[in-house]
């Protein structure tokens, strides 16, 4: 009975845990509407803490990444996507095009240093 009981708990916080890292998901997606980047990556941080194999919350802090020229923290988080995302994603060939075209962007900045 204990087993039983522990397994409900664990099922209990795994299920409030992915409510909390919705809600600060809804924020975060919020303040990446308003221009608030900072504010915003520091949501999915925490999102992605409470969630790790969340495909959706990789997803989207490696575009804000991106967007603020960290393209290797970006290509990384896209790698995590690609690993978490389900086989008939959409977006995975995008996403395997944009880490290919980050990885050319390196490589010209690197050359040009």
């Amino acid at each position: 009975m204990s087993d039983e009981f522990n397994l409900n708990q664990k099922s209990k916080e795994a299920a409030i845990r992915e409510a909390e890292a919705e809600q600060k998901y809804e924020k975060a997606t919020a303040k990446f509407e308003l221009g608030d980047y900072d504010e915003a990556l520091m949501l999915l941080r925490t999102c992605i803490s409470m969630m790790p194999q969340s495909w959706k919350y990789h997803y989207n802090i490696a575009y804000i990444y991106w967007r603020k020229d960290l393209l290797e923290v970006a290509i990384n988080h896209y790698k995590l996507f690609l690993k978490y995302a389900p086989a008939g994603d959409n977006d995975r060939e995008l996403i395997k095009g944009r880490i290919l075209w980050l990885e050319s962007e390196i490589k010209k900045r690197r050359q040009l240093r």
